[in-house]
């Protein structure tokens, strides 16, 4: 099977109970199936319409400049961050202290293991 199959093959009902059917397929074999396996009659599809697409007419717009094959550098000059005035009283002198790990207060049992 291919993408390009049809999902669904159409085939001729021959005689049909209400949990088989005898099917002819079109190149002559017959076959029985199960009616869960066979798709409603559908409406024949039509082929696409297609919708014609206006001619392709550029227009020339003022606000784009043609395309440089050159590569243009930009360069980018950093200004200097101001910097805050220094106070003592929001200087850390210290590091500030590090908590201890928590841990759970749960006793866990050890891994039972069968004996082999």
């Amino acid at each position: 099977m291919t993408k390009s199959d049809p999902l669904v093959e159409s085939v001729e009902l021959i005689e049909s109970t209400p949990q088989y059917a005898r099917i002819r397929h079109p190149d002559g074999r017959e076959s029985t199936v199960s009616t869960r396996d066979l798709a409603e009659p559908g409406v024949c599809h039509s082929p696409p319409v297609t919708v014609p697409e206006p001619p392709f007419a550029p227009s020339p717009t003022p606000n784009l400049e043609p395309v440089s094959s050159e590569r243009s550098e930009s360069r980018v000059t950093l200004q200097p961050s101001e910097t805050l005035p220094e106070d003592s009283s929001s200087r850390v002198t210290s590091p500030p202290t590090v908590q201890p790990l928590r841990r759970s207060s749960r006793e866990k049992k050890p891994v039972l293991r069968y004996p082999l």
